[in-house]
Formats: C-alpha cells, structure tokens, sequence
C-alpha cells in the first residue's frame, strides 16, 4: 500500500468493526464516523494525556497535575485528541484532518504538520 491515505485509513479502521451512535442517535459503523482532532494535548512520559485549547493550556494542566519538565519532553509528545479519544502526534494530526476533508484555518491549505492554531 503506497498510498500513505489509503494505508492509513487501513491501520485506522481496518479492525475497528463496532457500531457507535450519530448525532441523531442512530447507530452507524465506527469506521464511518469521521474522525477530526478536537483539541490540542501532550503526553507525559507515563502515558497521562492532558488537553487544553492550545498546547500552553496543556502544557500548564500537566505542571498543575504535579509533572515536572523531566515527565515532558515537549518536542515528542505534543499533539491532538481525536473526536476517536486517540492521542495523536502532530504529523498523524495533519493526515486525520487531510483524511476528514479539513484544511487549516490559517493558511486555507492542508498541512504536513498539525498546530492547534490550524484548528481554531
């Protein structure tokens, strides 16, 4: 599989197999809810996801949750919450809103890497 879309829309979905309810409550197939990045999110070096509107807000949640800068290391775990509850980095970030048909808000175009100031 080449294609870096269809390949990710197979690790995506390929398994996912179970039914969630749509906005009007009926019941749709997991796979074809579409999946958009709600809002910014770091992750700590044990695994504890912390979000807020833009990274700073994340940033400031984890250090009020008693994370110091060594349970941090910034430049790897930065990144989005997905309307799924994934955590994803900010280049899986940028193909989740290439796959929804979703642009960024700044510059009108599709990004390679995903910043919360692309969402809102």
């Amino acid at each position: 599989m080449a294609d870096p879309i269809q390949r990710y829309r197979y690790e995506c979905c390929h398994d996912a197999g179970e039914n969630v309810a749509d906005a009007d409550g009926e019941w749709v197939r997991y796979e074809d809810v579409r999946e958009v990045c709600l809002c910014a999110a770091v992750r700590t070096a044990d695994g504890r996801v912390f979000r807020g509107h833009r990274h700073d807000a994340a940033l400031k949640a984890a250090f009020d949750a008693g994370c110091g800068s060594a349970a941090l290391s910034l430049a790897q775990h930065q990144g989005f919450v997905t309307s799924r509850g994934r955590f994803v980095d900010r280049k899986e970030a940028a193909m989740v809103q290439r796959m929804a048909g979703i642009v960024s808000v700044l510059t009108g175009k599709f990004t390679d890497l995903l910043f919360s100031e692309d969402l809102y």
